[in-house]
């Protein structure tokens, strides 16, 4: 009987140190898969902000140029911060349109 016992715990022992290594090694494998992910896609979103960044100064700045918009500058020139000014539009619209509708009676057709 204690042969089968010790049988058994060999193989329980192997078995135990066999799924803790699937474990262990799965684990690195999905950590290596994921790190390359998000390393990616960080440089993705850090190369679209500078992007978003690059196009909202240059409407900022169309805005200052048109006399739209005030803005703020530190002392190396960069905005940091903007207000709107109020802009006054005074236009006419008239619309004229001539329509003519004429209405049949099914039973008149």
């Amino acid at each position: 009987m204690w042969e089968l016992v010790e049988q058994n715990a060999g193989t329980f022992i192997t078995s135990s140190i066999s799924t803790f290594a699937g474990i262990i090694v799965g684990g690195f494998i999905t950590w290596l898969v994921s790190h390359h992910h998000y390393q990616k896609a960080s440089i993705e979103l850090r190369t679209e902000t500078e992007k978003s960044r690059k196009l909202i100064k240059l409407i900022l700045c169309v805005l200052e140029k048109k006399g739209w918009a005030k803005l703020q500058r530190d002392k190396n020139g960069n905005i940091v911060g903007f207000s709107l000014l109020e802009i006054a539009v005074h236009d006419n619209v008239t619309v004229r349109d001539a329509t003519a509708v004429k209405v049949v009676n099914k039973k008149d057709k």
